[in-house]
């Protein structure tokens, strides 16, 4: 997890256009959407009119992993149809459409800033400003841009949708129930948002209102891989594994068929493959999903697991510390690796992969409490 960034002129913009004093101290907007303390979060939001007041958020997680927001959930950042007819300067048109295809987003977003500060009143920079934001993984951002936006004018299905994967990813649980609930009404044809509904109930623990959601956008797209993936967690979190493995199974044939395929219908079945000590499908589906996702830690750390079960730790060991190596904070590939130099009786390595672990562990635990710490009290100011 990465700290804070330093105050920004681009927030202290939004915030300002937002009726936000523009203090250093609440300035600190992360590229990364956790790793701002989440009390920050909710003044922010809740000064530029995005709730009533603060809600609390499940300090759980599901016993099974969830998919992480895919490139197709979003478009690709591009300048707007009617970018042409905006009262700007040729050139300046020219830079933002150049910045976009370099995807030089600190100069697109630093230009837009200034446009927003010559024209408070311009939806349309706005939402462009926050699609960028949303592109360079400014999500906070890209939610007060959004709803200054929406203050204007009425947001498209597209921004809205951003919007509320902002708020997902934000861990606001119940903005993004909001959101995605009026795109689903406005939207019934779309599978898109009842499976994202689903998402937001499977976090919850609500399993079989989960399924019901997924289910119904099984009705709407019938191969859909994302779908049935999450229906098999939802079955494995119920311990119904007979049910889990049908999805699972249905969802790593449809995903081959579907480019670019995901690496998490592979992932999680192979997961719950290692689980029933079915070594050699689970290494299989594993190396699948390292195939498909090979910057992603958790893909080299469940191979790793498997061959060292296999006790072929030499090449867990290499799967192992490339997990370490996508992700210097991630406790779990070094607590197995200290169990890897264990068994092959290299005490020292041992000891020190052991000692990496607690290390990480604890600031892990010291993130969380940082960012749960305030929040249930905190309204917006008065």
């Amino acid at each position: 997890m990465h700290g804070c960034e330093p105050p920004n002129h681009q927030s202290e913009t939004l915030l300002m256009a937002c009726g936000i004093p523009a203090d250093e101290e609440e300035l600190q907007v992360s590229r990364l959407p956790i790793s701002v303390p989440a009390r920050y979060c909710v003044l922010f939001l809740a000064c530029a009119g995005l709730l009533q007041a603060a809600a609390q958020t499940n300090s759980g997680t599901p016993p099974a992993l969830r998919p992480s927001i895919q490139a197709e959930d979003f478009e690709q950042v591009r300048v707007p149809d009617d970018f042409s007819s905006w009262n700007i300067a040729a050139d300046v048109r020219d830079a933002i459409t150049n910045g976009l295809k370099n995807r030089n987003y600190d100069f697109v977003e630093n230009t837009l800033v200034k446009l927003v500060e010559q024209d408070p009143k311009s939806p349309q920079a706005f939402t462009l400003l926050a699609r960028v934001f949303f592109a360079d993984r400014r999500y906070l951002n890209c939610a007060i841009a959004l709803k200054r936006a929406e203050k204007l004018e009425p947001l498209r299905e597209s921004d809205q949708f951003t919007l509320a994967l902002c708020y997902v990813i934000l861990k606001r649980a119940d903005w993004a129930s909001e959101e995605f609930e009026k795109l689903a009404r406005s939207n019934p044809g779309n599978a898109l948002y009842p499976y994202w509904q689903g998402r937001i109930a499977y976090d919850s623990y609500a399993y079989q209102a989960a399924i019901e959601k997924f289910n119904k956008a099984l009705e709407l797209d019938p191969e859909l891989p994302r779908a049935y993936d999450n229906l098999g967690l939802c079955y494995e979190a119920m311990s119904d594994n007979e049910s889990a493995v049908k999805c699972y199974e249905r969802a790593v044939s449809l995903n081959r068929k579907r480019l670019p395929s995901s690496p998490w219908p592979p992932l999680n079945y192979g997961m719950l493959l290692l689980r029933q000590d079915s070594l050699d499908q689970a290494e299989t589906l594993l190396r699948e999903a390292v195939d498909l996702g090979p910057r992603m830690p958790l893909t080299h750390h469940q191979l790793g697991i498997v061959l060292a079960k296999q006790e072929r730790y030499s090449d867990a060991v290499l799967e192992l510390r490339k997990a370490a190596e996508l992700d210097p904070t991630y406790p779990e590939a070094h607590l197995t690796l200290a169990n890897v130099y264990r068994q092959t009786s290299r005490k020292e390595l041992a000891d020190g992969e052991l000692s990496t672990f607690q290390k990480l562990k604890q600031a892990q635990k010291d993130r969380d409490h940082s960012a749960d710490s305030g929040q249930a009290g905190d309204r917006p100011p008065q």
